[in-house]
């Protein structure tokens, strides 16, 4: 539409989308706000928005996004997965495990929801209930590369270096990553492991 219409309503979101890349959330959430009647309609907007509104002032997000929730009425999942992101990116174990327990009762016990908490907790630094969590989902999902390099981070934290070395392997199979790649993508990002 942007093509075919460039005058029209879609200029906007292009805007809003250039601004928040450049750091200036605000005014992308300025747009974004005067703009709505026009591109509420647009699946895209509403993705923005959010985005938006977490980056414009995050302190206050959970706030204006419940209320944005009340005024446009979103399904009540979309309004708790959005919750559950913002719980595990502040951290908060409590409202984000009775977050995930709410989302299971409309999507059952979806493995994802393992991976989040688990996350969460090695950002709290229990580094081996994060272990407990992610050792959890095998055979459940395959070695997914966030998974690899979650379970990496744990034992490069714990300083277990035998650990640590097993699951790095599993690189050269799983990703198909040759014996250099592997040691130069330790080495950049686990630099105390690359002996």
């Amino acid at each position: 539409m942007q093509r075919s219409a460039p005058d029209g309503a879609t200029q906007f979101l292009s805007k809003a989308q250039t601004l928040l890349e450049g750091g200036k959330e605000k005014e992308a959430l300025k747009i974004l706000t005067e703009q709505k009647e026009s591109l509420m309609v647009y699946p895209q907007y509403w993705q923005l928005y959010v985005r938006t509104l977490f980056e414009a002032n995050p302190k206050q997000f959970l706030t204006a996004f419940e209320q944005l929730g009340e005024d446009v009425c979103f399904d009540e999942r979309y309004m708790l997965l959005h919750k559950m992101l913002y719980f595990v990116n502040e951290s908060n174990i409590e409202e984000t495990q009775a977050t995930i327990e709410a989302l299971i009762t409309f999507t059952g016990d979806d493995p994802i929801y393992l991976f989040f908490f688990a996350k969460l907790l090695a950002e709290k630094q229990e580094y081996e209930a994060a272990l407990e969590c992610y050792d959890a989902l095998e055979g459940t999902v395959p070695l997914l590369w966030d998974i690899w390099c979650e379970k990496l981070e744990c034992y490069y934290r714990l300083k277990d270096t035998e650990s640590f070395k097993k699951i790095a392997l599993l690189a050269e199979k799983t990703y198909n990553m040759t014996p250099q790649e592997l040691l130069d993508f330790v080495g950049l990002n686990f630099p105390e492991m690359k002996k």
